[in-house]
């Protein structure tokens, strides 16, 4: 697809912002109009991150194969862009080659290996008949992981600088549950709540934290948008909550836990010092001293 005004004032506002530079091609999921939005709306959710597409599609259109490092602006199927993706793995293979785990970032139908055979076969199906090509059974393809860099509402989080198979501690690296199925974990810490409000991606999934509670907290707090899970792993805390009934009090003992729902201001007092689990949206927290 060839670049238009609008998707260079995408990609100009997105290198403007990040200091990135290089160059970048465009493109839609699907192949007709209602399956371009269906796919599109998987990747603004955080639900798809990842697409297939045969070898040959790219030789008929004089296109390389994608690689790791290429960014490429996503249209809807009205043409107006709609984000940035950058390229984060590219395998080739056979279609039978696909693994599970790729069918299910794909994040199509049932996400399932055998439904992603199947409806990835229809639609080489229907590319050969629109070419007027032959493609084998056993097509050889292209499977593209990627990450969704721009705008900032829809941007997948930077990952932290850990490999995935490292232990990690919740006290100091934190996990963001994307949408979807995604993961990242975040260095955490004290430091990381400073700049909670540079974060806006994180509104979208839930964080996972832990941290101690050595002491009475000197603030209420209370989330506008989701419930938040806090479950205390040890030690002893009451719980205070302002209900619109008035004042409740929740004692929470070693591995109990509660959900405080949206707009309640709460505050912890410490019997016992422990360490408390947080589930939480990861911004629209507000606090006020006690």
């Amino acid at each position: 697809m060839d670049k238009t005004l609008a998707t260079d004032e995408m990609w100009e506002a997105y290198t403007g912002a990040t200091g990135r530079g290089g160059d970048y091609t465009v493109g839609a999921f699907g192949d007709h109009p209602q399956l371009v939005d269906e796919l599109l709306a998987l990747v603004l959710d955080g639900t798809k991150r990842a697409t297939a597409a045969a070898v040959r599609e790219f030789e008929l259109v004089g296109e390389p194969l994608p690689r790791a490092g290429d960014h490429f602006v996503v249209l809807d199927s009205a043409g107006t862009p709609r984000c940035i993706c950058r390229t984060t793995e590219v395998r080739i293979g056979p279609l039978s080659s696909v693994r599970p785990a790729f069918a299910w970032d794909e994040g199509e139908g049932d996400r399932t290996r055998e439904d992603w055979l199947h409806e990835h076969s229809r639609y080489f199906d229907r590319v050969a008949e629109h070419a007027g090509i032959d493609l084998p059974e056993d097509v050889e393809v292209a499977f593209e992981r990627f990450a969704v860099v721009w705008p900032a509402e829809h941007a997948d989080p930077p990952q932290g600088p850990r490999s995935e198979l490292d232990p990690f501690n919740l006290t100091d690296t934190y996990l963001h549950l994307r949408l979807g199925a995604g993961v990242a974990a975040l260095p955490g810490g004290p430091e990381f709540w400073t700049k909670i409000g540079e974060r806006p991606h994180l509104e979208r999934g839930r964080l996972v934290s832990s941290f101690p509670v050595e002491a009475d907290w000197e603030h209420w707090e209370r989330l506008l948008t989701g419930g938040r899970v806090l479950y205390l792993l040890d030690g002893s805390i009451d719980l205070i909550l302002e209900l619109p009934t008035g004042q409740e009090t929740v004692e929470l003992r070693g591995r109990q836990g509660i959900v405080v729902p949206p707009g309640v201001w709460h505050r912890a007092v410490v019997h016992e010092p422990g360490e408390l689990l947080t589930i939480t949206p990861g911004a629209t927290t507000e606090h006020r001293g006690v």
